[in-house]
């Protein structure tokens, strides 16, 4: 009953593991404005590390990663933006 439950277990997370990929490449498909800047910048300059963009790393989607450096960068764009005006809307509305 052991091996059963370790092999759900695995193919739970292989499962959440694919969505997010499909996530994060539907993310790359569509950046915000403030991502796409700085994707140009980057690649542009050729800052001397590698970034990858839009990486599902522990359950979160990062904007930029750059695995030999061991650093996020995260954007702040548009959809923050949105998001504050959502929350304070809510806060306004909850009782």
């Amino acid at each position: 009953m052991r091996v059963f439950a370790d092999w759900q277990r695995e193919l739970r997370a292989w499962e959440r593991n694919r969505e997010e990929a499909l996530h994060a490449h539907t993310m790359r498909q569509a950046p915000t404005d403030s991502e796409a800047r700085l994707w140009r910048a980057m690649r542009s300059s050729q800052p001397g590390v590698a970034f990858r963009r839009q990486v599902p790393l522990l359950g979160f989607i990062a904007d930029f990663y750059a695995p030999s450096a061991r650093l996020v960068v995260e954007v702040d764009g548009g959809y923050h933006a949105r998001r504050v005006t959502a929350d304070a809307r809510r806060a306004v509305d909850e009782p």
